[in-house]
């Protein structure tokens, strides 16, 4: 492929954020070897990161033979974001040794999930559709956000920011009947019931044939919730700049989950359980079968719910013990490092780079 071709490769995937590294790190770098990040955590469409960390194999530069500084590499990408008008942001770059692994090295990740309780089923207005009258999915979808923007009790700020539950006319959001069912998740479970049926397997590739699915075991099934805090925050704005938080009576929640891995769709799962437990629509005794029996499965008639993307956030990446203790941002550690030979190709030395994303 020619460099045109290259670049408009890595180009047409900037509307990730893992492509649009990619696609910074090729256009300043230009390493001999293509650019794929690995990053140490996937995350759904609509939930946000307030952190997450990748690495990425870099050869020198055939021009000028030489690794880039890693405090340089952090400079230019963010140059390059800004340009682009993306909002990512690079916090750190450094080299690090290649038996590091920014994903198989991980001891714990933690997960936020931000709740708005808005005490009274919200009505359609006059300035709202109560069937949008339009046959495109698309411009339906546009449609129920534009109600959502305008029936929401939050600020603009705050929309898409939280999770919003509103509660029905006769229902009470218990928050200690809350936390008491999410204490319930606490430790070692199957959770395979906390689990969309794609994360019940893992994906490789097979005798050449690409995403094969292999169910898991048990035991990948299984997951540890090593912490869990539910923290009750003060409205985002004063009552007196923004009447509606003191008028409406909207709470705010803070849930804290640790774990050193989480199934797909397992946190949403987790809060949404423990919403519907507060609203008294479900009793504990079936967050406790749902923990106790791994084929019982999410029967959406008791109207257990799923919690919006909006409001979790991936938070921290924690590593083991000495994984990265000999990660360096100086130029001298970096040629002093151990090296990964490239073979059957030319002699070129490799060395790996992780960075820490601020999203």
């Amino acid at each position: 492929m020619s460099e045109f071709e290259v670049q408009s490769m890595y180009e047409k995937d900037e509307v990730t954020i893992q492509g649009a590294l990619e696609s910074a790190v090729w256009n300043i770098l230009k390493p001999s070897n293509p650019v794929k990040f690995v990053t140490s955590s996937r995350t759904d469409t609509g939930v946000h990161a307030l952190l997450n960390t990748a690495h990425v194999d870099l050869c020198p530069s055939p021009i000028s033979g030489r690794y880039v500084s890693p405090r340089d590499i952090t400079k230019m990408v963010n140059l390059w974001m800004i340009k682009k008008d993306l909002d990512i942001r690079v916090r750190k770059t450094m080299a690090v040794p290649p038996t590091f692994h920014c994903r198989y090295d991980v001891a714990c990740r933690t997960y936020l999930y931000r709740i708005a309780v808005v005490p009274e089923g919200l009505q359609t207005g006059s300035n709202t559709w109560e069937t949008p009258p339009f046959a495109s999915n698309y411009k339906r979808s546009r449609a129920r956000e534009y109600n959502r923007c305008i029936l929401s009790k939050l600020s603009i700020l705050e929309g898409g920011r939280y999770g919003e539950l509103q509660i029905k006319d006769g229902e009470n959001f218990e928050v200690e009947l809350f936390k008491q069912a999410l204490m319930l998740m606490l430790g070692e479970h199957n959770f395979s019931n906390f689990s969309k049926t794609r994360g019940h397997f893992i994906y490789r590739t097979v005798d050449g044939k690409k995403y094969t699915k292999i169910p898991r075991t048990v035991l990948e099934m299984t997951k540890e919730v090593t912490k869990i805090e539910v923290v009750s925050q003060p409205p985002p704005f004063p009552v007196s700049l923004y009447p509606a938080y003191g008028d409406s009576g909207v709470q705010f929640l803070d849930v804290v989950i640790e774990g050193k891995s989480f199934l797909h769709n397992q946190v949403r799962r987790m809060v949404g359980a423990a919403m519907s437990v507060a609203c008294g629509r479900v009793s504990l005794e079936k967050i406790a079968d749902l923990l106790e029996q791994p084929d019982l499965g999410w029967d959406s008639d008791i109207k257990i719910f799923v919690a919006a993307s909006d409001g979790l956030y991936l938070a921290n990446i924690a590593y083991k013990k000495g994984a990265l203790d000999q990660a360096t941002e100086c130029n001298q550690e970096i040629l002093n490092l151990e090296k990964i030979k490239i073979i059957p190709s030319e002699d070129l030395s490799e060395a790996e780079t992780i960075l820490v994303t601020d999203i």
